[in-house]
């Protein structure tokens, strides 16, 4: 795994279009994209991103739950 497989919290609220913010609340809920934790600093995998998105697609606002 290279080093650009890897992001940073802030790269990936880019990413996906949100705040910081809310990437962190995400997190701490448990219901956002897969991290890792090496000490303080929180990396994103791409692959991990792109499973996240996968699960999140819908065609219609009925498949949504």
């Amino acid at each position: 795994m290279g080093e650009s497989e890897l992001l940073t919290q802030a790269e990936v609220a880019k990413y996906l279009k949100i705040s910081t913010k809310t990437l962190e609340a995400m997190r701490q809920k448990g219901n956002g994209p897969v991290f890792h934790k090496f000490g303080r600093r929180v990396l994103y995998k791409k692959s991990t991103l792109t499973e996240y998105l996968d699960k999140h697609s819908f065609g219609s606002t009925s498949e949504y739950h």
